[in-house]
């Protein structure tokens, strides 16, 4: 008995299992680095949809084979999807389109009248606040070139500032 179930549980049609490596980016922020840690150089910038590899993991990092290169690298493993829960569709980009149009209509410096309105509704606390995002838009964003944020961090280090700053002397 047990022989028979064992010949026609081999011979019904089985669904093929997904690779358990076989993973997609699905963050439009993710970078490939040389090694598991936020300081390595970095590769290059990732691009959402990217199929990768999985190779092995080091803490919060992933060592992964780009398919569409002969790269091998380090990326945030929480940058990686299964590839059947990486779905993009039209709808969602159009949807997507629709809503952040909406939400552009009520951004800083888009739209004046309606910005001048809102900031004459919330008295001295909302210019304030309108004065700090005036300065904050004004700084330096060191975030899209990743490489020179990382080497500016290591500056920052080596030159003791996190010391000369620290509360407890």
């Amino acid at each position: 008995m047990d022989f028979t179930l064992l010949v026609l549980a081999l011979l019904l049609p089985q669904d093929p299992q997904p690779d358990p490596a076989a993973r997609k980016v699905n963050v439009t922020g993710a970078w490939y680095v040389k090694g598991p840690n936020w300081r390595s150089d970095t590769v290059e910038k990732a691009e959402e949809g990217d199929d990768v590899t999985v190779l092995g993991t080091e803490g919060k990092y992933s060592k992964v084979k780009l398919k569409k290169k002969d790269l091998t690298a380090y990326i945030e493993s929480a940058s990686l999807v299964p590839p059947e829960k990486f779905i993009r569709k039209k709808t969602d980009e159009k949807e997507g389109q629709a809503l952040s149009a909406q939400g552009a209509e009520a951004t800083r410096g888009v739209n004046q009248k309606m910005e001048d309105e809102y900031r004459s509704q919330g008295g001295p606390a909302r210019d304030q606040s309108y004065k700090d995002l005036d300065a904050w838009l004004s700084r330096p964003s060191y975030y899209s070139d990743r490489a020179q944020l990382v080497a500016r961090l290591k500056e920052f280090q080596k030159e003791g500032k996190l010391g000369e700053h620290s509360p407890v002397k």
